[in-house]
């Protein structure tokens, strides 16, 4: 067995497994970053990003975070304002923020956005919020651009979709993949998941 370690973005990476390994492939994607895609956007992503540089015989496992109840759901992304969480994951929140100063010489004060997260089970996603605290207008000079926030208007910072048997079904369907095995956590709260490419 041979092991590469290739480093580039998802497309760069797998066109050069595709050209330089011509032996069958297991394609490891442990993380949860298809998450942050919505259901449609991820099956499009796989079925023209990732599907059209599998062979017939190579193997994709994809790692994806499973639904449960969303008290569980919501703790682990810091919801709670009176949990030390709910700190750090405002900060990492206006993390985005503080690049948009630093890269496009903005004047965001963020002191006057905090977070906002909650899990929407009909969506089965996570929602992750920076809330403006105040009426307020920001210019991002860079972009020569000007931006008002009404006190309590949000913005979307992150989402992270989550996962079951059907969803996964239809990931596999639409990006024209067979869906082969699961692996769980006992709690089944994460999934590793193994495909091939539809024949």
């Amino acid at each position: 067995m041979q092991l590469f370690s290739v480093a580039a973005d998802y497309h760069d990476g797998l066109e050069f497994l595709q050209h330089e390994v011509k032996s069958s492939k297991l394609v490891i994607w442990l993380g949860s970053d298809l998450g942050h895609f919505d259901y449609v956007e991820a099956a499009t992503f796989l079925r023209e990003q990732i599907v059209p540089l599998l062979g017939a015989n190579d193997h994709f496992l994809l790692g994806l975070d499973l639904k449960k109840s969303p008290d569980i759901i919501n703790a682990a992304y810091g919801t709670d304002n009176t949990k030390p969480i709910y700190y750090y994951s405002g900060e990492l929140a206006k993390n985005a923020l503080r690049r948009i100063n630093a890269q496009l010489q903005a004047d965001f004060n963020l002191a006057q956005f905090v977070y906002d997260a909650a899990y929407s089970v009909e969506k089965g996603c996570v929602e992750l919020f920076l809330k403006s605290t105040v009426d307020q207008m920001v210019a991002i000079h860079a972009l020569n651009l000007s931006v008002t926030f009404a006190k309590n208007e949000r913005i979307l910072i992150h989402t992270s979709y989550k996962y079951d048997e059907p969803a996964i079904v239809q990931l596999a369907a639409s990006a024209n993949l067979d869906w082969k095995g699961q692996w769980t956590d006992e709690k089944r709260w994460y999934s590793l998941n193994l495909f091939s490419v539809k024949t």
